[in-house]
């Protein structure tokens, strides 16, 4: 496990180093917010309404029961038990490189952005089975979870472990939302 650690703390270090930009800290802060993306939202709830009508509100108690067990899965079980500090709760990170937002005092492992971003996008991403657009929902997760990285209160491996973990929990719902809910089943 130490040969993750290292791996981790060395990409943190080079996206600190190498990618961040005062420019650029603005838009990644904005991508991490959760309200920036309340058009997004709206957008998605909108076209599940006008376009599935009564489907939608199982797609939609799927969705909430998805981000329920995210992150209250994050939160209250993986994230006490590891207790990895965040970065910017480190001390050699919190001297070296400074955080784009106040850093929480919460843990970092996993992230729970990433977690329910990731799994949102996945299990819409595999509902929406024929809509072109679905690949921007993965892409928004991505960029959301990066976002984490670059403004530094998340190692990557935060991350990624939190995107397998959505990505899973998303999955296993959309299996079970369609073994019994779907439509003509």
């Amino acid at each position: 496990m130490d040969w993750i650690n290292i791996l981790d703390h060395e990409c943190f270090s080079w996206v600190q180093q190498y990618m961040r930009h005062p420019m650029l800290d603005y838009w990644f802060v904005l991508f991490r917010d959760k309200h920036t993306w309340i058009p997004l939202y709206v957008f998605l709830l909108s076209f599940l309404f006008f376009n599935y009508g009564k489907e939608a509100w199982k797609v939609l108690l799927m969705c909430i029961l998805l981000i329920t067990i995210t992150d209250q899965l994050n939160s209250n079980l993986i994230k006490k038990s590891v207790q990895r500090q965040r970065p910017c709760n480190e001390s050699f990170f919190n001297e070296t490189y400074q955080a784009a937002i106040d850093c929480s005092g919460g843990y970092s492992f996993p992230s729970s952005h990433a977690t329910n971003h990731m799994g949102l996008a996945v299990f819409l991403f595999l509902w929406f089975r024929k809509s072109l657009w679905r690949h921007f929902l993965l892409l928004w997760a991505a960029l959301v979870g990066f976002s984490q990285v670059y403004v530094g209160v998340h190692f990557p491996f935060d991350v990624m472990a939190g995107f397998m973990e959505g990505a899973i929990i998303a999955f296993v719902l959309y299996s079970i939302y369609i073994k019994f809910f779907a439509k003509n089943n």
